[in-house]
């Protein structure tokens, strides 16, 4: 009983306008609430209906506003994230290194795997990437398989570097070991996706099929300064950002 009255103390509104035309015509008819015969009834209409009407409007942009909160809320949620950090700086022969470590973050933003020291000559950091981009309707209903973006990045790199002599982080073609997932099933779907990228990217017929927005690569990159941190994160409709801690 206790449950069944706080389900109702949780209706919205809306529901509770709606209830009680609902009952106004019902007591009315059934129970002479009102004096009996077409008057009574009209009367009851005049109140119930307003009500009834009034209610269900309510109710739907209730209903439309926790939509659009939902569908905000999925956009802002990250997919892929990594903490750069422990940033020093040298100079050897008129050039600058900067050295930096390079920790992986689960979707609960907890450390995935060991930290990873890397040394770039120069002072900006390159993230080549791969990104998958899902059409928006599947995003902003949260969908279990297409409501996130997907990216691998390939690799590290600086401005004093060539692409080619970056460092490596995920293996083009596979899902990235950051991303495997428990769900077999999901897990089937993101490999099929990462080995037909590039029939992705070519052919947009295709890609419709299969949900995908876009398919292709971006390189953001970011001025390292010494004894910063920064958090590099990817929303679920595919932007790869730097964000300064």
């Amino acid at each position: 009983m206790l449950k069944y009255l706080f389900q109702l103390k949780n209706l919205s509104n809306g529901v509770w306008l709606a209830g009680i035309g609902v009952a106004v015509l019902v007591l009315s008819v059934l129970f002479g609430f009102l004096p009996k015969g077409a008057t009574s009834f009209i009367l009851a209409a005049l109140v119930g209906v307003p009500l009834i009407y009034l209610g269900i409007k309510s109710y739907w942009q209730d209903c439309e506003i926790q939509r659009l909160l939902q569908a905000n809320a999925f956009l802002k949620m990250s997919k892929r994230m990594a903490i750069i950090s422990d940033i020093k700086k040298t100079e050897e022969g008129g050039t600058v290194k900067t050295t930096f470590t390079f920790t992986e973050l689960d979707p609960s933003e907890e450390p995935y795997g060991e930290k990873r020291l890397f040394t770039i000559e120069g002072n900006c950091l390159y993230v080549d990437s791969m990104v998958i981009k899902f059409e928006d309707k599947y995003i902003e209903k949260g969908d279990d398989f297409k409501g996130k973006a997907l990216c691998l990045i390939r690799r590290l790199f600086s401005e004093k570097q060539r692409p080619d002599d970056g460092f490596p982080i995920d293996q083009e073609g596979q899902t990235p070991q950051a991303c495997i997932s428990d769900n077999k099933s999901f897990q089937k779907f993101q490999d099929a996706l990462w080995q037909e990228f590039w029939k992705l990217a070519q052919d947009p017929e295709y890609a419709s099929k299969k949900g995908v927005r876009a398919a292709h690569g971006s390189a953001p990159y970011m001025k390292l300064e010494e004894g910063a941190t920064y958090k590099l994160e990817m929303r679920t409709t595919g932007e790869l950002t730097f964000i300064r801690l």
